[in-house]
């Protein structure tokens, strides 16, 4: 039990985030097709049933890229990555969730391979390093009540 909340523990959870934690992930050779039924990019190749290919993985992972620099250029600084998820989610709509991420099995997974790559990144935050400074941290973290820090060490809890 101790491991999952130190999963989560680090991370803001919004309700599409948590329907997504208590979902069962689909292997990838059971989904649908996913660009055959959804409107999301009229450039998309559509094939009839099986999995997504490769080429179809890449044109979303593009479309998905396209989508963080555009937020990146309209923002004057870091933006959560809650706020990304769910505009990903409302441009690429129930791909998101029917691919796993498209392929990459969670939101950092896909921003750290491709163009997105070179962003930076924090359990919070994304920004692109040539445009903004990076989050504020916070000065320091106040000491736990020793009573507290001891449940957390014995519970294995992060504080």
């Amino acid at each position: 039990m101790a491991q999952a909340y130190r999963n989560v523990a680090n991370k803001f959870v919004d309700e599409a985030g948590l329907i997504d934690l208590i979902s069962p992930v689909v292997a990838p050779d059971e989904l649908p097709n996913v660009l055959a039924t959804a409107d999301i990019l009229p450039t998309a190749p559509a094939r009839i049933g099986g999995a997504p290919s490769d080429a179809d993985y890449e044109v979303l992972r593009g479309r998905a890229a396209a989508i963080i620099f555009q937020m990146l250029a309209n923002s004057s600084g870091p933006i959560l990555l809650t706020a990304l998820a769910e505009e990903l989610r409302r441009e690429l709509g129930n791909v998101i969730k029917e691919t796993n991420w498209l392929g990459r099995g969670a939101l950092g997974a896909l921003i750290d391979s491709g163009p997105t790559a070179r962003l930076s990144r924090s359990h919070l935050h994304i920004w692109d390093p040539d445009r903004h400074e990076g989050p504020l941290q916070p000065a320091s973290l106040k000491p736990l009540p020793e009573f507290i820090a001891q449940i957390c060490r014995v519970t294995e809890m992060p504080r």
